[in-house]
């Protein structure tokens, strides 16, 4: 079974927010690991996400601060990319 099938069998189509970032939240991960998961995250099908690993710094922060720098910092990288 592919990651994808087995992904698809385990998370049922679900009614999505439309007005909520798309962040996956990450912890306990080597940076090998998180960087195969990354690799590997298209072939779930799912649309695509920001990535962003738990880090003591914004451990005890509200999460509703800590989605607003994630997407910060994604909007400020992704327009230094295009530039």
């Amino acid at each position: 079974m592919s990651f994808s099938q087995f992904t698809c069998a385990l998370l049922p189509k679900l009614q999505i927010a439309e007005s909520l970032p798309r962040i996956c939240f990450l912890s306990g991960l080597s940076g090998e690991e998180m960087m195969m998961f990354i690799d590997a995250f298209p072939e779930t099908g799912l649309k695509p996400a920001v990535f962003a690993a738990l880090v003591p710094n914004s451990a005890n922060k509200p999460l509703l601060e800590v989605a607003e720098e994630i997407m910060g910092d994604h909007e400020m990288m992704s327009s230094k990319q295009s530039n």
